[in-house]
């Protein structure tokens, strides 16, 4: 067993989402994370599709990340896939009763950085909206935080946005030095910084082949300057 390491102490994690489909390609990402030898592992949500079942997180979640399971802390969150009445992520990932918590969010400490962990349908509700502005408030501002929840308050496709999620979580993370979630990176049509749009017809043209790769450049040149504002 490792404990946490005390702050300063140099670490790597991994991140991972949507890998719930039992493909062959679940199976390799899995394996290269094994691989990677991190020191913990973050999955921001739908572990496992259609419905989270007991027994489809079994089969498609707990069968290809069994060896990395073995050594490598988990810390999950849950996608829209994980919610249900059949749904077995509530018992199988609940946080520890008395933590840092408000109803399926959570935070932790890993050499000094904090991460914090909410559920997309859940960041605009009051109570939870409140823990989470209380607890990035209440961190050291020179310090690492990072929030990771499934869905992304911007997404350069088209995925509907939670109701409330933009606003309420936006402002909060103008102060975290990172943030990871899930959700498309393109689903039917691609969405530059600037809001252009080119749909799956227009893709199979050559000009609409040359509008997406000039829409993925400029995605990719604002998600740059995220990251180095960070």
């Amino acid at each position: 067993m490792r404990t946490v390491p005390p702050p300063g102490t140099p670490f790597r994690f991994a991140v991972v989402g949507d890998s719930g489909d039992l493909s062959p390609e679940s199976f390799a990402l899995a394996r290269r994370i094994r691989a990677g030898r991190p020191d913990f592992l973050i999955h921001v949500g739908d572990l496992a599709y259609p419905k989270g079942t007991f027994r489809q997180l079994d089969r498609r979640f707990f069968r290809p990340y069994r060896r990395v399971l073995e050594r490598v802390p988990l810390y999950p969150t849950p996608g829209n896939h994980d919610y249900g009445s059949r749904s077995g992520y509530g018992m199988a990932f609940a946080p520890v009763a008395g933590g840092l918590r408000a109803g399926k969010a959570y935070a932790f400490e890993w050499a000094g950085a904090h991460f914090v962990s909410v559920p997309s349908p859940d960041v605009a509700a009051p109570d939870t909206a409140g823990w989470l502005a209380r607890r990035l408030e209440g961190l050291p501002r020179d310090g690492w935080r990072t929030v990771f929840l499934h869905e992304p308050p911007y997404s350069p496709g088209v995925k509907r946005v939670t109701p409330g999620l933009r606003a309420t979580l936006a402002p909060m993370l103008e102060g975290a030095r990172a943030r990871f979630s899930s959700g498309p990176i393109a689903s039917n049509a691609l969405e530059s910084a600037s809001g252009s749009r080119i749909s799956r017809r227009e893709g199979r043209s050559r000009t609409g082949r040359r509008r997406a790769r000039a829409a993925l450049r400029s995605w990719r040149e604002a998600l740059a300057e995220v990251v180095r504002g960070a």
